[in-house]
């Protein structure tokens, strides 16, 4: 796998994870929204490495012992990720500074 391969999931892996955390700031937004209905976060593998986020719409209200469990989940993954790119990024620099 390539330094790019790397990067390029690692920002799916960001964007996965932003979404599901716009979706469950939603969620929390909404639990007092008479008839609302939360909204899940699934993840889709993607050709060559990598997740999509799917959105779909569930048939139960927001449960916030849930919505806590998936912010802390996505803030830990979202830092994982961020950290594989800081990471690519400096083998990328002391690549490149070798051949400098």
């Amino acid at each position: 796998m390539s330094i790019n391969s790397v990067m390029a999931v690692a920002q799916s892996g960001l964007a996965f994870e932003s979404r599901r955390m716009d979706t469950s700031a939603n969620n929390v937004a909404n639990v007092s929204t008479e008839g609302f209905r939360a909204s899940r976060v699934t993840g889709v593998t993607q050709e060559g490495g990598g997740v999509r986020a799917e959105v779909q719409a569930t048939n139960a209200g927001t449960n916030l012992v849930d919505e806590t469990v998936t912010q802390v989940t996505a803030a830990a993954s979202y830092k994982a990720n961020a950290a594989v790119l800081k990471t690519a990024d400096e083998m990328t620099g002391a690549l490149l500074d070798t051949f400098a």
